[in-house]
């Protein structure tokens, strides 16, 4: 009773921000998790050379969103989200080259990539679904964003756990197991491309934004 979810659904900006937002942190959380494992396992790295590596994604992120949040002030927040959604992908696209011997500069330009389209997608999403509700429904509105992002995480989550069910199962992962590891990371980095450029496509077409009155 306290969030009318049909009459804020109506809101084609808001909704469609919060699809978006399902979307590209669906993209990102196997990324996160399945990257790492690779890095580890398959490429021999150290778990603290790991950890310094994806760093880029997060530092990358930590410098450009503050350029982002002023982009989204000063030209239409969805054009610059999808922008982002659209840089997302490519950072995406090239890790679908991974294998078990790649160049050494793939990943770390593969998630600065990352990095540089979730800052110009995050804040503008955020702006563009903020500046599309009246005031007295900016607490509600600010959970259902926040919701978004768990259930695209969520979505991530299952995609991943069917995948590793499916072909590692209770393997423990060692040499002989590589190749499965490296089959599930790819189709999963798919799964996360398609869901990225449909991120794009969504963020395009929620139109400008307009504030819902009562």
């Amino acid at each position: 009773p306290l969030v009318r979810l049909k009459r804020m659904w109506r809101n084609r900006m808001f909704s469609r921000s919060l699809l978006t937002g399902i979307m590209m942190y669906g993209a990102n959380y196997s990324l996160i998790f399945l990257l790492s494992l690779y890095l580890q396992y398959i490429q021999g790295m150290s778990a603290t050379d790991t950890g310094q590596l994806m760093m880029l994604q997060a530092l990358t992120m930590a410098m450009v969103a503050p350029i982002a949040g002023r982009l989204s002030d000063r030209y239409e927040p969805r054009l610059v989200a999808s922008l982002g959604c659209a840089v997302v992908a490519i950072g995406l696209g090239l890790l679908q080259w991974i294998d078990f011997e790649i160049p050494g500069f793939l990943v770390p330009t593969a998630l600065v990539t990352i990095g540089l389209g979730f800052a110009l997608f995050s804040t503008p999403n955020t702006s563009a679904a903020m500046g599309a509700v009246p005031q007295d429904r900016l607490g509600a509105a600010s959970a259902l964003l926040g919701l978004s992002r768990v259930l695209g995480n969520m979505l991530g989550t299952a995609l991943l756990l069917l995948m590793m069910h499916l072909y590692i199962g209770d393997a423990k992962i060692d040499v002989s197991q590589y190749p499965a590891l490296l089959t599930v990371t790819k189709i999963s980095l798919a799964f996360s491309l398609m869901l990225a450029v449909c991120g794009s496509y969504i963020s395009l077409s929620r139109g400008k934004v307009t504030t819902e009155h009562d």
